[in-house]
């Protein structure tokens, strides 16, 4: 399973309580102010091959460019092959594991981070490698622009799935 969160104490015991033994993955490109270094080394693995470039980050952080435009540059980014064999890492240990990819933008942002993305290129990834897996985002996230094609409702409704690689070419 893949989902996603961010950087919050309160974020990290719901993930723990949400799923089974999660493996948190920062995709960040600097530390976390607000979590104590202990618990990020003993927590965290932390892949900076699937952050935005720090010019990237700066331009968008100073407003200099839009979403729109921040978009496409971050995907141009992460077809170096260290981002592209970083995504394909992920995908196939969440086939049996839990993985929840962590940035530094809350609520207040919206999808306007790049673990949304990174979550659409994992489905990419997914499908293009013929590997099963699950793709959970929260509710609140459900109809916003950038991850609308990953949606499917549990039963509960509390959160929303996709499952990848899955269809007419796994036989289903």
């Amino acid at each position: 399973m893949l989902s996603e969160s961010y950087f919050h104490t309160v974020s990290i015991k719901r993930m723990e309580e949400r799923f089974n033994d999660p493996v948190f993955i920062s995709v960040a490109r600097g530390k976390p102010r607000y979590i104590n270094a202990e618990t990020f080394r003993d927590r965290f693995e932390w892949n900076k091959d699937l952050a935005p470039s720090q010019k990237l980050l700066n331009e968008y952080n100073a407003g200099l460019i839009t979403w729109d435009e921040y978009v496409p540059r971050f995907e141009e980014e992460m077809k170096k092959p260290t981002s592209k064999d970083a995504l394909l890492d992920i995908v196939k240990r969440a086939e049996n594991e839990n993985i929840i990819l962590f940035c530094h933008e809350g609520p207040k942002a919206g999808t306007h981070c790049h673990r949304f993305l990174l979550l659409d290129m994992c489905k990419v990834v997914a499908d293009n490698n013929w590997i099963r897996l699950r793709i959970v985002i929260s509710t609140e996230m459900k109809k916003t622009k950038t991850v609308k094609r990953l949606i499917d409702p549990d039963d509960e409704g509390n959160s929303w799935e996709y499952w990848a690689g899955v269809g007419d070419r796994a036989g289903i």
